[in-house]
């Protein structure tokens, strides 16, 4: 069946409706022998066993969800994206089992059954490199031979890895350690700066005997200072200085943190 907006053409007679103008001379909702709706189009693509509604538009498709006159959502779908669009301030809210299993709040970040509040919104994904310098704490920076940093975030949670070879000690002076950390290192533990760790899997050209080295993240920085247990019967880490390296230090590290 097609409803027809041509009068002269239209096959119903003294037909009068509020829903359906019939102003035009094309098909403007085609209903077909399978009870397949097809709006702005009469060739409309079945599946067999389901019922299908077909909508056609030139350069893509809206539909709009309207609560006493006020737009309140939206379906787009262009050849660029398809949207999902809250038009207001409300969040979009996915159920299952007539449950609230994720929100995604109008302010941005997802949060999880039934959660409503900001703060624990998951708000941030991303990957990225960046470039790691290896400097002393009092001044001066390392000459290099490589170095190379990757980390993922998700949400305030920072997972860094840095290889790093340096060529030359330089200037530097005091104990050692990564700078340029991607993101600041949060300042959450009030007693300390050592806000988080870091895991040293492989080390070379150290002028001091070392049976073990860690990297700590420092609060408030984007530093991740070096420590070590000297010798073979260390009983607590110390900081390492630049006199415990040789000019062709290097290091594989991963340091987790959360940023700010």
């Amino acid at each position: 069946m097609s409803i027809a907006r041509d009068k002269a053409n239209s096959t119903v007679s003294n037909f009068a409706s509020t829903g359906i103008d019939d102003n035009a001379d094309a098909n403007s909702i085609t209903i077909n022998s399978s009870e397949n709706l097809g709006i702005g189009t009469s060739t409309i693509t079945n599946t067999s066993n389901y019922r299908n509604i077909h909508i056609e538009g030139t350069n893509g498709t809206i539909m709009r969800f309207m609560a006493n006159g006020t737009q309140v959502g939206q379906i787009q779908a262009d050849t660029n994206e398809f949207q999902l669009n809250a038009i207001t301030s409300d969040p979009m809210v996915f159920k299952t089992n007539n449950t609230e299993r994720m929100r995604l709040l109008s302010s941005g970040g997802l949060t999880f059954n039934g959660d409503t509040a900001a703060a624990n919104a998951l708000d941030d994904y991303e990957e990225g490199t960046f470039t790691p310098n290896f400097t002393g704490s009092s001044g001066g920076e390392a000459s290099y031979s490589s170095r190379e940093g990757s980390y993922t975030k998700i949400g305030r949670l920072v997972v860094a890895h840095i290889r790093m070879e340096i060529s030359g000690k330089g200037s530097m002076s005091g104990s050692v350690q990564i700078n340029n950390l991607p993101f600041t290192v949060a300042n959450l533990l009030s007693t300390t700066s050592v806000e988080a760790s870091g895991s040293v899997s492989f080390y070379a050209g150290m002028s001091t005997s070392v049976s073990s080295m860690s990297t700590f993240p420092m609060a408030s920085t984007t530093n991740s200072q070096f420590h070590m247990q000297s010798g073979t019967s260390g009983t607590v880490m110390s900081s390492i200085n630049v006199g415990d390296i040789d000019t062709d230090f290097n290091f594989r590290a991963t340091v987790t943190y959360f940023t700010t």
